[in-house]
């Protein structure tokens, strides 16, 4: 499975290097982008700890000035996922071991003002942020989704004529998370909603060359220190509270601004 997200990977890269495109300035600059990636995702409780492999396409879109700027940027995927639990654990009452597939979706919206120039400009942000992952059913894995609102930095930063820097690090409060129980053979779900102590922290680096190639790759690594959930009964009834956990998502991407 994970040797075929590899595969993936590599040709839809190799697809879209085969596209032209480059930052896009007049009165203001417009920058599309269109990628591909791969995911690593490790979710982290005391007793269950859940890892994903993933492939997944990305879009994002900015508009900026010399005085703001607005952007938004989405990524969804496919994952490979194995788990671990002890008994009786919030995840699976069942198995200690699990292998199944996820879906997941990951997106962002910035608002900001611009304090340097358009050429190379610098933003102070709103940051609001939006993150699902979904299992199968029969994983007896809850659903987890979480919302975010903080504070940012971004920016771009010309390197030369042909290359760009792209940068941008923030800090987001979770003001909704959940998890959801599912039953497998039927539309029964119980939702588990999270304490409001719930933080994540994102960065990412990337470079784009604007001439000859017109491609771009991004490193981005986000962490959340996620509260305990409220109490809910799972899919054979039992009183469970997923536990206090920590998750780390890194991610590579490779793409092209659009035409």
């Amino acid at each position: 499975m994970v040797a075929k997200i590899y595969r993936i990977v590599l040709i839809l890269g190799i697809c879209a290097i085969s596209v032209q495109a480059e930052y896009r300035c007049d009165t203001y600059c417009t920058d599309s982008k269109l990628g591909v990636g791969y995911s690593y995702d490790t979710h982290t409780s005391a007793p269950a700890d859940i890892t994903n492999h993933g492939a997944f396409l990305a879009g994002s879109w900015r508009r900026w000035d010399s005085q703001y700027g607005f952007s938004w940027e989405a990524k969804a995927g496919y994952a490979y996922t194995r788990a671990t639990n002890t008994p009786q654990s919030p995840i699976a009452f069942t198995q200690s071991h699990i292998a199944t597939s996820s879906g997941f979706l990951d997106m962002l919206l910035h608002f900001g003002k611009n304090l340097r120039t358009m050429q190379n400009p610098l933003f102070v942000e709103i940051v609001i942020g939006a993150n699902v992952s979904l299992y199968q059913a029969q994983s007896k894995i809850p659903n987890n989704g979480l919302a975010t609102i903080g504070l940012g930095i971004s920016g771009i930063q010309r390197l030369s004529e042909n290359l760009g820097l792209e940068y941008s690090l923030s800090y987001g409060y979770g003001v909704y998370g959940t998890y959801v129980y599912l039953r497998s053979q039927d539309l029964w779900h119980n939702t588990s909603t999270l304490k409001p102590n719930n933080h994540e922290i994102r960065a990412s680096i990337g470079l784009q060359h604007n001439k000859k190639y017109r491609i771009y790759t991004r490193l981005s690594g986000k962490y959340q220190i996620l509260d305990s959930a409220s109490p809910t009964q799972n899919y054979v009834g039992n009183l469970v509270s997923y536990p206090h956990s920590t998750r780390f998502v890194a991610t590579l991407e490779v793409g092209v601004s659009l035409p």
